[in-house]
């Protein structure tokens, strides 16, 4: 199950999914640094941890993704084209990722290949944090 993460209403939506999809789950979070309050940021950082210490006995995995910075049709809009570039340039690898590098990371996390590896965050910022 991928679950997208909004800061105020993951554990509901964690909640909710619980269950319902098999034994793994993956948090795809939105990239919160510049905008979440510090406490919610560092809650959001330790809920994967925590569900996956509940949910580990029954079999079900859980990691999380923390998203840098995306073209998404949101960011598109506030970021002019002309400023692209400099925030392109306070990222390691100097771009901006497309919404599609998200699939292979979310996909291996809920794959067999990560069979071990639950209560993760998985940083997808291109080098930025």
């Amino acid at each position: 199950m991928l679950l997208g993460v909004h800061p105020k209403s993951s554990t509901e939506r964690a909640s909710a999914f619980m269950g319902s999809f098999g034994d793994r789950i993956v948090l795809v979070a939105e990239n919160y640094l510049r905008y979440v309050e510090t406490s919610a940021k560092a809650g959001l950082n330790v809920l994967p941890h925590a569900i996956a210490q509940e949910l580990g006995p029954k079999g079900i995995r859980v990691s999380a993704i923390v998203c840098g910075q995306f073209h998404t049709e949101s960011f598109d809009k506030a970021i002019p084209t002309t400023d692209t570039e400099e925030v392109s340039a306070s990222i390691a690898l100097w771009r901006i990722a497309g919404p599609e590098e998200v699939v292979g990371p979310a996909l291996f996390l809920a794959s067999d290949a990560a069979s071990y590896m639950t209560g993760a965050l998985a940083a997808l910022d291109g080098g930025f944090s």
